[in-house]
């Protein structure tokens, strides 16, 4: 799905067309509960039901993926799905209710050790999520830390005039190795989802 350009950034910061479409992509992608006909080489898109009184799961288990080199916990009863990825890693993990979902993608992308370069890609990718005339971006903010970065956005998602909340999470390091996490759900189920979608992206753990 997605194909990354391994040379590193030219020397005036520019950054290579391939990435481009790779971030862009990214930031667009993952919403699943349109109603739109998907086209025959995704998955069917997953439709976000409203619920008064979801529970919240009793028990937690362990995903691991050994070649994007991560862990993330996942409350035991709710399903794990990989969706089809060329080039990446794309989970998505969704409650039996279908109240709740958190979509993972994980990539490998070329080398953003000069400096500016992982600024320029954040820049990039929060100019994206802001133009995205389905989203109503309600708080933004940017982490800038010694050899990673990202930010954090939350806000409300709207297709087909269905709304529900989102919250998203992008973590980028300087040796091209991104991460993005996007959680929704129903506004009326969030006294209980919210705290297990923020749990879900908090257990995030980088493996060797």
């Amino acid at each position: 799905m997605y194909i990354y350009n391994k040379k590193h950034l030219n020397q005036q910061g520019a950054i290579p067309p391939m990435i481009l479409g790779v971030i862009g992509i990214l930031v667009i992608s993952g919403i699943y509960f349109a109603s739109q006909k998907p086209k025959p080489s995704q998955p069917p898109p997953a439709t976000v039901k409203t619920q008064t009184t979801p529970t919240p799961a009793p028990a937690w288990e362990t995903y691991k993926d050994s070649k994007y080199n991560y862990e993330i916990k996942y409350p035991k009863d709710w399903a794990v799905e990989n969706l089809p990825s060329k080039d990446s890693s794309s989970i998505r993990l969704a409650d039996n209710q279908k109240t709740a979902f958190v979509l993972i993608d994980s990539i490998i992308g070329p080398s953003l050790e000069k400096t500016g370069e992982k600024e320029k890609v954040i820049d990039l990718l929060e100019g994206k999520l802001k133009t995205n005339t389905h989203l109503k971006i309600n708080s933004f903010a940017r982490s800038n830390e010694t050899g990673i970065g990202g930010y954090l956005a939350t806000g409300e998602e709207t297709y087909d005039s269905k709304t529900v909340l989102f919250e998203e999470r992008f973590i980028v390091a300087k040796n091209g190795r991104g991460l993005r996490m996007h959680s929704i759900y129903a506004s009326d189920s969030a006294k209980i989802n919210k705290p297990i979608t923020q749990e879900i992206m908090g257990s995030y753990k980088s493996i060797k």
